[in-house]
């Protein structure tokens, strides 16, 4: 009987600033756990019972995900601030704190009532499979009323990392506060494969070569790749 092991995927995640790579990397989320995390035990007494409730930290959905996902943190602070007519705009120290908003009619009837904001993140990434990632929010780090809904990407096609955001209207202006390093959205690769994060320096030039080229009103990426399939 023989055993293989399965072999390494590696990711490469590019961007053009320093001062992210060093600081505010892709990483796996075990590495940027949440700070609560720690602060109680396995067990809790339970109630008029002798036996102690397990908690959280004994769930197993809960560890394997931890385990398993990786962070993309904030690369910069970030005051997000929620008008109740205007919708989503954003302040921060420096240029890497972009986004910008999309029209409520975009969402469609179910998120009738939101607002959509679109982090511009600045790192791409690269994969020469065809490896599919959920991205979703950072519930087990925030418990603000933002959401962002889960959706699934590759990055063989497509390589940007951009975090869309919704949240419902409210009466009155809204300020939610995001500081450089705080985990704005997990990524988990769907396999049990080893991931081999790799983690990239690259300028302007090389960085821009990577982003989708929008040559069409609908389905620039969906185009782009039936094109590139049938030039292999």
């Amino acid at each position: 009987m023989f055993l293989f092991k399965k072999k390494k995927i590696v990711i490469d995640c590019f961007t053009a600033e320093q001062g992210v790579a060093d600081l505010f990397p892709i990483s796996p989320l075990m590495k940027n756990m949440p700070s609560w995390w720690s602060s109680f035990n396995n067990t809790t007494p339970a109630p008029n019972f002798p036996v102690e409730f397990s908690t959280v930290r004994r769930c197993p959905g809960v560890r394997d995900l931890f385990s398993s996902a990786f962070c993309i943190p904030a690369w910069s602070e970030y005051l997000l601030y929620k008008d109740p007519n205007q919708g989503f705009s954003c302040v921060g120290p420096n240029k890497l704190a972009e986004g910008n908003q999309h029209y409520e009619e975009q969402l469609g009837p179910h998120f009738k009532g939101y607002f959509h904001f679109k982090f511009l993140s600045p790192w791409y990434i690269k994969q020469k499979t065809d490896l599919k990632w959920l991205m979703m929010h950072p519930t087990w780090h925030d418990n603000s009323n933002i959401t962002i809904p889960p959706g699934v990407l590759e990055f063989k096609n497509q390589h940007s990392t951009h975090i869309n955001i919704v949240s419902r209207k409210e009466e009155t202006m809204q300020e939610y506060h995001f500081k450089a390093g705080d985990p704005l959205a997990y990524l988990i690769p769907l396999t049990d494969s080893k991931i081999d994060l790799r983690i990239h320096v690259i300028d302007q030039t090389e960085l821009q070569k990577m982003k989708t080229f929008h040559h069409s009103f609908h389905n620039s990426y969906e185009l782009t790749k039936n094109i590139k399939r049938k030039q292999t």
